[in-house]
């Protein structure tokens, strides 16, 4: 039995290695690729100039992931910027808004996709501010 079993294995790793091969492990790779979209933008804030946002989607990727780099400008004690990163996961609400559901128990963010360069922060019913401030990520 050890001896089929040693062969079979033989015989798997040398249709592996075999030429012509490499075409068909490309177009897997290719299937497996992650599109990483980067979105920037400028936000306001109620005690600073802004809060800078970079936020990376890996929305394609089995573990819908994210990350979200937020600058407070002027933010920290005596003036400084401060950074402050949140990751988490994805959740799809329909075509065009996702939820962000942060790791460390933040309060979730919601985004509407305005159109194929520009994602828009709004509430959780996907309002978008009243006020008319820009609350939008641009796609860098």
């Amino acid at each position: 039995m050890r001896k089929y079993a040693l062969m079979a294995v033989a015989a798997v790793m040398m249709m592996a290695c075999q030429p012509g091969n490499e075409k068909k492990h490309a177009v897997a790779a290719d299937k497996d690729e992650v599109l990483v979209e980067t979105y920037v933008g400028n936000l306001p804030a109620a005690d600073g100039p802004g809060i800078i946002y970079e936020l990376t989607l890996n929305a394609e990727s089995l573990e819908n992931v994210y990350s979200l780099d937020m600058v407070y400008l002027e933010g920290g004690c005596e003036g400084n910027d401060t950074v402050y990163n949140v990751k988490g996961r994805i959740q799809h609400l329909g075509k065009n808004a996702m939820k962000l559901i942060p790791v460390n128990g933040d309060p979730e963010m919601f985004f509407k996709q305005v159109n194929d360069s520009t994602l828009r922060l709004v509430n959780d019913q996907l309002e978008e501010a009243e006020s008319g401030i820009n609350y939008d990520l641009k796609k860098k």
